[in-house]
């Protein structure tokens, strides 16, 4: 008698360890906030829309550099050896220490193609966060989606097994029944067939809730044992219906996939601004100073030369070529193409 009490003993003690040896995600839970987390960071679409925005973003202090001043310097040092033949003479003959720097600044004052440019790339990063909002709208419904999916089909899985239970129960006592003479061997053979067929559905929908967690691993890059389920005093809120003027105007001031249309077609219609005015003038402000520095070192005597300039330039095109007006027909034609599609098929696809 001791020795059954303490097999059992043993038995217990050996569920308690591995109990505490399994991990913790194993035994708390999960809920919808920590996956869509864990799928912010491990999503590749949505890392992918990330980090197209970050590139994008940078378009546009690339383009506000081309309008701020530019400055360069530049410094040289060198020894010189000049050897004169005959009679003539030079102060500079001999070995001369010579010493160079300059430093030149340049300012667009007006340059149509870079404001064109700058304006593109405005929208272009506003397309760009468009872009990103939509990936996390979406992955908001696919993590949503599959985490609801698997609360279902665990809920599935549970009538299975239960139901699996009862039929089992049923087919045991259709049993009993028959060694008594109280039913057929039909009757035996029909709860029999039952039974088989709900061991046969608890097997589908355990394979089910596998495939359902493995499709939410795409997003999460984690498995989860366990998950929370939903409240029930979680608050469903039902749409309020309005007029069809005002859902529609809702729609095209917060529906990102049009927004992000939108913001590509005004980048679209600054570059084509853009092309048509590389034939316009432009007018570029320079300024240098330079500084010589001239030692001879056989006769040590030193020259100093320096200069400072300022200047305004203006640049005209006048023919190239007929290369500029072709280029800004051909990408002008292109641009509209795809620019008078671009919105409707927006909307297009929202009303779908």
């Amino acid at each position: 008698m001791l020795i059954i009490k303490y097999m059992k003993f043993k038995k217990i003690i050996q569920y308690v360890v591995i109990l505490l040896l399994l991990p913790l995600s194993s035994i708390k839970a999960v809920n919808l906030t920590q996956v869509f987390q864990d799928a912010l960071n491990n999503d590749q679409q949505f890392v992918q829309a990330l980090a197209t925005l970050h590139s994008q973003s940078e378009l546009y202090p690339q383009a506000i550099a081309k309008l701020l001043p530019a400055i360069n310097a530049n410094a040289n040092f060198a020894y010189l050896h000049n050897n004169y033949s005959g009679h003539n003479s030079s102060s500079d003959a001999g070995w001369n220490r010579d010493l160079d720097y300059s430093v030149n600044v340049s300012q667009t004052l007006f340059d149509f193609h870079t404001f064109e440019g700058l304006k593109s790339s405005k929208n272009t990063v506003k397309a760009a966060f468009a872009q990103y909002v939509v990936a996390k709208q979406d992955l908001i419904k696919r993590v949503v989606q599959g985490y609801l999916d698997i609360l279902e089909k665990q809920e599935i899985l549970k009538f299975s097994i239960a139901q699996k239970k009862a039929l089992y129960q049923q087919y045991q006592q259709t049993q009993e029944q028959f060694k008594v003479g109280v039913t057929t061997i039909t009757d035996v053979y029909k709860t029999k067939a039952a039974y088989e067929n709900a061991i046969a559905q608890t097997i589908r929908s355990r394979s089910n809730v596998d495939d359902a967690i493995a499709l939410l691993r795409v997003f999460t890059n984690k498995r989860y044992n366990n998950f929370a389920t939903i409240s029930e005093n979680f608050p469903y809120k039902a749409p309020i219906a309005q007029q069809l003027y005002q859902w529609s105007r809702e729609t095209n001031l917060y529906n990102w996939n049009i927004q992000e249309d939108y913001y590509n077609m005004l980048a679209q219609k600054h570059l084509v601004s853009a092309t048509k005015a590389n034939h316009l003038p432009t007018l570029t402000f320079n300024s240098s100073f330079e500084n010589n520095l001239n030692h001879n070192i056989d006769n040590d005597i030193s020259n100093r030369n320096k200069q400072t300039t300022a200047s305004i330039g203006l640049n005209m095109p006048i023919f190239a070529g007929g290369s500029i007006s072709s280029e800004a027909v051909s990408y002008t034609h292109l641009r509209a193409h795809e620019t008078r599609y671009t919105i409707s098929n927006a909307v297009f696809s929202f009303n779908k």
